[in-house]
């Protein structure tokens, strides 16, 4: 029926550690800096799990494919000059992501995105260490349905220091 279940996906990383400071992860602890994988290496580990077990399908555990967008688009245009005809998902953060990236990254078998936005109000996503503003998201979000890739937020609720009202925006 062409639904992509959690199972169907092998799990790939193409880069360690996270370009934002976030109060509530511990990325920085574990990986205090952003290192990523040439897209060669990625795309050949994918094309050799491919290879190996018929299996075309991936999802990258990243915890921020999108922390560098140059590098994406690099990965993007790579599977599309090959042709291989991968399906993969990730998660990304909504800033900086543009409908041109997200038409390459649909070109590029992306079917699935997961955003992290942790918040919708300005406060809390201040408390919280990010220093964008939500208002991206409602943009990138009808993008990323528009082109027919599946989309899915992460939001963070009951964060020190959230009010009522910051709740109510996010709900």
């Amino acid at each position: 029926d062409g639904q992509l279940l959690p199972m169907d996906f092998a799990p790939v990383i193409a880069a360690r550690g996270c370009v934002t400071k976030c109060s509530f992860c511990s990325e920085q602890t574990v990986s205090p800096k952003f290192a990523q994988r040439s897209v060669e290496s990625v795309v050949a580990e994918m094309e050799a799990h491919a290879s190996a077990t018929g299996q075309g399908c991936f999802e990258f555990n990243d915890d921020l494919l999108n922390g560098n967008v140059r590098w994406l688009k690099a990965f993007c245009e790579a599977l599309s000059e090959r042709g291989v005809p991968f399906r993969w998902q990730g998660l990304c953060r909504p800033h900086g992501m543009t409908r041109e990236l997200l038409e390459t990254m649909r070109d590029a078998g992306c079917q699935q995105i997961t955003y992290g936005v942790q918040h919708f109000s300005d406060g809390m996503l201040t408390r919280m260490g990010r220093r964008e503003t939500p208002d991206p998201l409602r943009r990138v979000l009808d993008d990323t349905l528009a082109l027919g890739i599946e989309a899915f937020i992460d939001v963070i609720i009951g964060h020190p220091g959230e009010t009522e009202a910051d709740f109510e925006v996010t709900r």
